[in-house]
């Protein structure tokens, strides 16, 4: 990762569409909050120093973090 790279929550363009990801970058697993849109929010572990797909802007509000895993 560069410095910059984002970390946290953030959009990215892949393959024609825009997608919302959470990238980690503390060197150990971190709990996030995902608010979805048409769904209830959910926690997930994110592993350390990933970069993962939480959905479309149109399904995924945001995302926070909530602790650790």
């Amino acid at each position: 990762m560069t410095a910059a790279d984002r970390c946290g929550n953030h959009t990215h363009y892949v393959l024609d569409q825009n997608y919302r990801f959470w990238r980690n970058c503390i060197s150990k697993s971190e709990k996030i909050k995902v608010d979805f849109i048409l769904w209830w929010d959910s926690e997930i572990c994110v592993a350390a120093g990933s970069d993962t797909m939480l959905g479309t802007p149109s399904q995924v509000r945001g995302a926070s973090r909530v602790g650790d895993c």
